[in-house]
This record gives structure tokens, C-alpha cells and sequence, in this order.
């Protein structure tokens, strides 16, 4: 009877964590918040988030596809590889 009631307590708190794991934009100018990790079993789990990742790149890749970009740059492999 307590192990159902354990279980059934258990399954509660895994429904409530999943409505609260909506997604949420992490940028360096809002920076995690104490809400957004959720604790499940002792553990800290980080909220799904979107990050916004800016990179440089050459001015010759400009205006190309990433495939004819892998195909050029790395011929290490065919191009067919990279589609």
C-alpha cells in the first residue's frame, strides 16, 4: 500500500517538473536564474534552453551553402558526405 503511494507521489512530482520544463532563452544578457534548474531524486537538472552561439567566418564563405562550405574547406571527404 505505502510502495503504491510512493509511486503514485512519485509520478505527481514528475508531471509538475515537466510543466515546468518549459524552454527557456539563456543569453549572456540574461544569464541562468536560480528557476531554472529543477531538482528530481536529489539531482539538479538544467531547464531546456536556447542558446544564441555568434561565431566569425572568412569573408570567402560568404553566401555559401554549409555543404559546399564542408566540401571546399575539408576535402577530406566527398561531398556527398557532408549532404
Amino acid at each position: 500500500m505505502k510502495r503504491d503511494r510512493d509511486e503514485a507521489e512519485e509520478e505527481g512530482n514528475e508531471e509538475r517538473n515537466k510543466r515546468k520544463m518549459e524552454i527557456v532563452w539563456q543569453t549572456p544578457a540574461h544569464p541562468a536564474q536560480k528557476q531554472d534548474y529543477v531538482f528530481h531524486n536529489g539531482k539538479r537538472h538544467v531547464r531546456p534552453y536556447y542558446f544564441e552561439f555568434v561565431s566569425h567566418v572568412n569573408k570567402r564563405w560568404e553566401g555559401k551553402t554549409i555543404v559546399d562550405l564542408f566540401a571546399q574547406e575539408f576535402r577530406g571527404r566527398s561531398r556527398d558526405y557532408y549532404a
